[in-house]
């Protein structure tokens, strides 16, 4: 069985994911709630990254290597399905976001304290990245 894997759309798909993410994650959108649900505010977010020495260049950095090898293996189910429509991909999409992403982050609530509320906005975004990476990636097969 060939895999064929389309590397300009696995480079757009690990782009958008990261775009997706930082609106997601924008204050205007979840970004307030999410920093809420953890029961700290933006300032303490920031303080905490300041005496922890990362720096923001090197967090994008790593979360743009992790979305483009998300999107490099979201890419070989596409191809080994031979999904070549944007709905095709999606539900690939959303059925590998339920049985591998919401599932294995369910500890965060159980085991970690995390409420819901937090659960829900991160598990939300995985969901929309996966769904719309995955169409992507069918429709650009």
């Amino acid at each position: 069985m060939d895999i064929v894997i389309n590397y300009w759309a696995v480079l757009v798909g690990g782009i958008v994911s990261v775009v997706l993410g930082m609106i997601w994650y924008n204050p205007k959108v979840f970004g307030t709630a999410w920093i809420g649900a953890q029961g700290k505010s933006m300032d303490e977010m920031l303080a905490k990254m300041k005496v922890s020495g990362k720096s923001m260049t090197s967090q994008y950095i790593i979360q743009i290597v992790a979305a483009l090898v998300m999107s490099y293996v979201l890419a070989h189910f596409v191809s080994l399905l031979s999904f070549v429509t944007f709905s095709a991909g999606a539900q690939l999409g959303f059925w590998l976001w339920l049985g591998f992403v919401a599932t294995a982050m369910i500890g965060m609530v159980l085991w970690e304290g995390k409420p819901w509320k937090y659960y829900s906005i991160v598990a939300g975004y995985h969901l929309a990245n996966m769904l719309i990476v995955g169409g992507l990636l069918a429709a650009w097969s």
